[in-house]
């Protein structure tokens, strides 16, 4: 399993994010942790590590490192209005 991380920008963001956005995250993060290349799209132009993730509420943006550190990084995390 990748551990997760961000800064406080991101957490910031994060926190601030409706109920419904913010538990649609959640829940998506943990199944990225568990399989982040199943989970996520590349990147059309940074290849494998920078990765795309797009939900109904939010995109967000990642960098994946595999083994043997196994991470993933919260790069950018924008919420979507509709």
């Amino acid at each position: 399993m990748h551990k997760l991380r961000y800064n406080a920008q991101i957490e910031a963001v994060w926190d601030s994010l409706a109920d419904q956005a913010r538990h649609e995250l959640d829940e998506a993060l943990h199944k990225v942790c568990l399989d982040p290349y199943n989970t996520t799209e590349a990147h059309p132009t940074d290849g494998p590590v920078k990765r795309i993730l797009t939900l109904q509420h939010t995109a967000v943006t990642l960098l994946v490192i595999g083994p043997p550190i196994e991470r993933v990084y919260i790069r950018t995390l924008d919420a979507l209005h509709s």
